[in-house]
């Protein structure tokens, strides 16, 4: 007998899992308007092409492990979120420090974002993605030379906004 109430909570608990990961996310339900409204797709395919694309409008200070990111659709700005290794993200974050305090930041995820940082943002919705922001003036390259950096709490992810100025 208990062994089935057992497996009864657990399809019960399944399907209400499955429930959320099939709502919609946007009016019509189609994800891939919601990305081609705020940030087209750029260079997602490989690792390699990303950073190649990304390093010819960013300059890296240190080189990332991982990167996401996403241009604008008028091309005047771009969002990218960058994995350095925990001893390049140190040394980041000490340099970025060297320069002030910065100011506490919180992002909203973007539906793209690693899933490490989804799962942030989803343990404390209205939270966002914490982090501190500091000016951007280790990764200006021309044209993008206005923005910030955000060093997301507890972890060795940076999100990049820019901007052309």
């Amino acid at each position: 007998m208990k062994i089935s109430r057992v497996i009864a909570t657990c399809l019960l608990f399944t399907a209400f899992l499955s429930s959320f990961a099939c709502r919609e996310k946007t009016g019509n339900g189609n994800m891939a308007n919601l990305a081609a409204e705020s940030w087209p797709v750029t260079g997602r395919s490989q690792k390699e092409d990303n950073n190649e694309e990304l390093s010819g409008l960013v300059n890296f200070p240190l080189e990332p492990e991982d990167v996401v990111w996403r241009k604008s659709p008028e091309g005047n700005s771009l969002i990218a979120v960058l994995r350095f290794s925990p001893a390049d993200a140190k040394k980041l974050r000490e340099q970025l420090e060297a320069g002030g305090n910065g100011s506490a930041r919180s992002i909203p995820p973007e539906d793209w974002f690693p899933t490490e940082l989804l799962a942030q943002s989803e343990a404390n919705p209205d939270a966002g993605i914490a982090g501190r922001a500091f000016p951007a003036f280790a990764f200006y390259q021309s044209p993008f030379n206005d923005g910030t950096v955000t060093v997301v709490s507890g972890t060795d992810f940076f999100i990049l906004e820019l901007r052309a100025g």
